[in-house]
């Protein structure tokens, strides 16, 4: 019985409870409902390569495309073949300057690295190194010790610039020095730097092609050959690898 008895009561409470909460106006309705949302954010194998460069010189209306080009999701997408042309040597003249990068029937350019990296990853930290692999050889002569020294280089890229390839990842003093015996960074580790920062295309550009002075994209690519290396007549080539790698 006792219980039936606090059952009443509470029953009679909360109808209390109820008339005396009845507002003297009619009270506004509003309702909720919760819909979700979904999206897949899949890894880009394929792509077309952009070459928009803003060093170009283009007269005929046509787009440059970059040589070698290759779409890679992380990597160096294509490199600018040095020609330093036909020159003649001489025994206290032995550095010879890389001419523009020029594109029959399109326009020249500054010569450039173009690297990318649109992986799907909170840290975009890298390096770019390069390295001369393959010496200078004509037939079976071959030259030891050649180097190539690239100046005046600065970034070039389409990503905003809150995720984009900061200048200050640009090698010490904007000139770096590429031989044969080891590789040497362009672009630096970046591991105290913003992990977000390095997105999209970058063009790693050695020089200015408008300019008139010591920033010309023609005066930016130094090839020194030692004074004891002894050159016969005839054409020569060689080969620089580029190499894009994770940093920690």
């Amino acid at each position: 019985m006792k219980l039936t008895h606090k059952l009443c009561g509470a029953a009679l409470l909360a109808a209390v409870g109820v008339s005396l909460a009845i507002p003297s106006t009619t009270k506004a309705l509003e309702d909720t409902n919760k819909g979700g949302m979904d999206i897949q954010f899949a890894r880009k194998t394929t792509g077309d390569i952009d070459p928009g460069h803003s060093e170009e010189v283009v007269s005929s209306g046509k787009t440059m495309s970059i040589p070698g080009g290759t779409y890679k999701e992380f990597g160096v997408e294509g490199v600018t073949p040095l020609s330093f042309g036909e020159v003649t040597l001489a025994a206290n003249a032995r550095t010879f300057w890389a001419k523009n990068w020029t594109q029959e029937g399109v326009g020249s350019s500054a010569n450039y690295v173009l690297i990318n990296d649109e992986r799907l990853t909170e840290d975009h930290n890298y390096s770019v190194s390069g390295q001369i692999t393959g010496k200078l050889k004509a037939g079976e002569k071959e030259l030891s010790g050649s180097t190539l020294m690239y100046s005046n280089i600065h970034l070039q890229s389409k990503a905003d610039a809150s995720i984009a390839l900061p200048e200050s990842a640009v090698a010490d003093g904007k000139t770096v020095t590429i031989t044969e015996g080891e590789t040497t960074p362009i672009i630096n580790s970046r591991a105290d730097a913003d992990k977000a920062k390095g997105q999209g295309r970058t063009h790693i550009t050695f020089g200015y092609i408008k300019a008139t002075d010591a920033t010309a994209s023609d005066k930016s690519v130094a090839l020194s050959i030692g004074n004891d290396q002894t050159v016969t007549q005839g054409d020569y080539t060689g080969e620089i690898t580029w190499t894009m790698s994770t940093t920690k």
